[in-house]
């Protein structure tokens, strides 16, 4: 989701909840708790440590802390139930996918010694890059659920 629609959505949940309230018989909008390892859609940040569930849609771009040797995962797209994924990853290769329909390729290593995996599976599928494991959880709407966790 991009910045001006998270600002639009943002807005408009202010807005509707300043319009109901104080109004006798109108919904009160409640904070909603959530796990604490659950990240909000545009929060990816939240993922830097390697530790996080995330909801994302093609084109999210999650970066990581260098200590996990993995550069910036991409979501390359998410279609009739496949999410791809681009990961590379720094000071060697390990690279994997498990799980339905997984299929992965790596790329040789470029100017700045990355070498580069892609790999596209379902939920149930389970991707690794070095430092970080990449779980589909599911796929729903153009949107994906990943559990995000340090393989070390």
């Amino acid at each position: 989701m991009t910045r001006g629609r998270i600002g639009w959505v943002v807005a408009t949940l202010v807005a509707a909840s300043a319009c109901t309230a104080g109004v006798p018989g109108a919904p009160i909008a409640a904070p909603i708790s959530a796990p604490t390892t659950s990240v909000p859609r545009a929060d990816v940040a939240a993922c830097a440590d390697g530790d996080c569930e995330v909801t994302v849609t093609a084109a999210a771009v999650i970066a990581f802390e260098p200590r996990l040797r993995v550069g910036e995962l991409t979501v390359r797209s998410i279609e009739r139930n496949v999410v791809t994924l681009q990961i590379p990853m720094i000071g060697g290769a390990g690279f994997g996918c498990a799980g339905p329909d997984c299929s992965s390729t790596i790329t040789g290593a470029d100017e700045d010694g990355q070498t580069t995996g892609r790999a596209s599976t379902r939920p149930g599928g389970r991707v690794t890059a070095n430092g970080v494991a990449v779980e589909v959880l599911s796929v729903a709407d153009g949107a994906a659920v990943l559990r995000i966790s340090p393989t070390a």
